[in-house]
């Protein structure tokens, strides 16, 4: 693979597009993180009593479905619409624009689900019209046209996916979304605590910080191409069960801390010790989650 060149993705969402993206705004140079996503819900079961029984949506992935159900899918990209929402500095026109291609792009995965598109994603995708990759396109932010026949496989799945469901199938850290590589974190596979308390710590966390932190984690957690370790047997290190991810943020903060030490502007201190404080409000919280759930 070429060199990375990491850079802020459309709309500052928090992603980092390499190839695949035009857009080339760097992060600075200070910077130092795949969900089995969830495909085996159980089906639903009718309990028998003498009070009328309720049948449960069956959520159970078809057979075809490549281990994927549209309903979870869907509730996916309901939790990725709420966070582009939410994000601070996202553009009104570029949301305006997901917004309003959101219905189409959810037909498309409509279309998968009944022709068995996730399990054969880069097949179906070439049986698209130019309409419907083009919502593909506008949903994932991605600045070129898709070009279905250059795509791989993870590349063509994760477009049928939400941001936050994307899989690494390669193991090679990185997240390929069409022709796009991101550095996506927290990755879909970490502890929910984790993911809730990094998105609480993040709330009101400026784009330009959040894209630092995010990387700091990442590169920390051995997710980066060319660092010792990235990838062990064949997968990235925090793709290991039972993965440290208190034991990451205290490195992280104490190499932050350390770097303090060497900045030479007020404006470069204060934005350092923003970055350890809200790293330190991610550790507590995680703390607290981990003792109310052995409580």
């Amino acid at each position: 693979m070429d060199l990375l060149n990491i850079g802020a993705t459309r709309g500052n969402e928090s992603a980092i597009r390499t190839q695949g993206n035009k857009q080339d705004n760097k992060q600075d140079s200070q910077t130092d993180g795949k969900d089995a996503f969830a495909t085996s819900m159980a089906a639903a079961q009718s309990t028998a009593s003498s009070t009328p029984s309720v049948t449960k949506p069956d959520v159970t992935p078809k057979a075809s479905s490549g281990g994927f159900n549209l309903q979870t899918i869907e509730a996916g990209v309901d939790a990725w619409m709420e966070k582009r929402r939410n994000t601070q500095g996202i553009g009104a026109d570029f949301l305006a624009r997901v917004e309003g291609t959101v219905d189409a792009y959810r037909d498309v995965l409509k279309k998968a689900d009944a022709q068995g598109g996730f399990s054969k994603p880069k097949e179906f995708l070439q049986g698209l019209n130019s309409q419907e990759l083009h919502a593909l396109q506008t949903m994932h932010s991605l600045a070129d046209p898709i070009n279905v026949s250059a795509l791989s496989e993870e590349g063509a799945l994760n477009l049928l996916l939400p941001q936050t469901m994307a899989r690494d199938l390669d193991g090679n850290g990185l997240t390929s979304v069409g022709a796009a590589q991101l550095l996506i974190f927290p990755p879909a596979h970490a502890p929910q605590s984790f993911k809730d308390s990094w998105e609480q710590a993040m709330a009101d966390a400026k784009p330009g910080m959040r894209l630092n932190m995010e990387m700091k984690m990442w590169m920390a957690a051995g997710g980066g191409l060319d660092v010792p370790g990235a990838a062990v047997d064949g997968r990235v290190a925090y793709d290991k069960p039972g993965f440290d991810y208190l034991g990451i943020l205290q490195q992280v903060i104490d190499s932050t801390r350390e770097n303090l030490k060497y900045q030479s502007t007020a404006a470069q201190r204060e934005f350092g010790q923003d970055m350890i404080d809200t790293f330190q409000r991610v550790r507590d919280q995680l703390i607290e989650a981990k003792e109310t759930a052995q409580a």
